[in-house]
């Protein structure tokens, strides 16, 4: 009987706000906490719960990935054809920082990085200039403020940071083979004999031995940033009779170990041949030849970025030959100063005039 009654009694209770705080005022504490819990994560195309994003690429992932990567290159491809028809120079690294960007974007972020932007990435040789890019971009999230999904100041340093790499080894590989015709021809060579149809793919790729030896030869005589990401240790340490104390901040100085001569033979020489049949590689496990760091601390984009290099490299090579503007310009006689930035660049921007190659 009193069970029976007391909802009915609960029901005559006079209605009281005070009362109603108590319980709202948890509630809205805990909501607010998972609400600023939640991380600030970069724009990403709409995803479903659980599944995420994963519908969106296919039923063959490594297809639709492939890695965009073709749709980019083709992109590059018909902007150089178009030069052709005018007999005009190229400016690769604006080209190259374009691609590049461009993948990294549609992969990561879901959408093209001169769409998003509104601006043409040419601006990379320098802090200054890729601070005036980050400055553009973000201060035109934070007018739209769409919600809290939207990329912070870090998230573009890291994007921007991993594409210039890839672009800055792709200007230094052209350099190099335009300063060393005999790598060039040799290059060219490997790359249409292995692959005569209309678009070069990741397994064409994948049999262009020499053109492997071309990016290491590269990356070992021009490390996009020479001067590692500094190490800290923790505890006190001896290294050579030395006696290292802890919170010591330790700067690695790739290109002096990449070219010491007690380890290459030649090192200032641009040789690509050193790499055949050599198992030295760059991603970590040689110690002599770390461009991107090594061990767990090595670079985590390092895969992706090379990849794009090979497909980017392989194709331009591929459809085009490529001269110096000028009739009595050589290509030996190129410039290879350095400017530091983000990157080590090319001091003077690389100008080429391409030609459609005739099989």
């Amino acid at each position: 009987m009193a069970q029976q009654s007391w909802p009915q009694e609960l029901q005559k209770l006079p209605f009281n706000p005070l009362l109603s705080l108590v319980f709202l005022i948890p509630f809205l504490y805990i909501f607010k906490r998972i609400r600023s819990s939640k991380p600030n994560l970069p724009p990403s195309p709409p995803k479903i719960p659980i599944i995420g994003n994963l519908h969106q690429l296919g039923t063959l992932p490594h297809r639709s990935l492939q890695y965009v990567w073709g749709e980019e290159v083709e992109a590059l491809i018909n902007k150089i054809r178009d030069t052709c028809l005018t007999g005009g120079s190229v400016n690769p690294s604006e080209m190259f920082t374009a691609t590049t960007n461009n993948i990294a974007s549609r992969c990561i972020l879901g959408q093209k990085f001169e769409e998003e932007s509104g601006i043409i990435p040419s601006l990379k040789s320098t802090i200054g200039g890729l601070d005036a890019i980050f400055d553009q971009v973000i201060g035109e999230h934070e007018t739209q403020k769409i919600d809290d999904d939207q990329p912070n100041r870090l998230d573009f340093d890291m994007f921007v940071a991993g594409t210039d790499t890839s672009s800055t080894a792709l200007e230094w590989l052209m350099a190099e083979i335009i300063k060393n015709p005999r790598v060039m021809k040799r290059a060219q060579e490997e790359v249409r004999v292995v692959s005569k149809k209309s678009k070069i793919d990741m397994n064409d790729i994948n049999k262009m031995d020499y053109l492997k030896c071309v990016i290491k030869e590269t990356l070992r005589l021009h490390p996009p940033i020479p001067l590692l990401l500094p190490r800290e240790t923790l505890t006190s340490v001896k290294i050579g009779g030395y006696d290292i104390p802890p919170n010591t901040r330790v700067v690695t100085n790739a290109l002096a170990i990449q070219t010491g001569p007690k380890v290459w033979d030649r090192p200032e020489e641009f040789l690509p041949e050193r790499f055949e049949g050599n198992p030295v590689d760059f991603r970590g496990q040689d110690f002599e030849f770390i461009p991107f760091r090594a061990g767990r601390k090595g670079c985590p984009g390092l895969t992706f970025g090379v990849a794009s290099v090979e497909s980017v490299i392989a194709n331009i090579i591929y459809w085009f030959d490529w001269k110096m503007p000028g009739d009595n310009v050589q290509g030996e006689n190129l410039d290879m100063s350095e400017v530091s930035g983000l990157t080590v660049t090319k001091k003077i921007p690389l100008h080429l005039v391409p030609m459609p190659h005739s099989s």
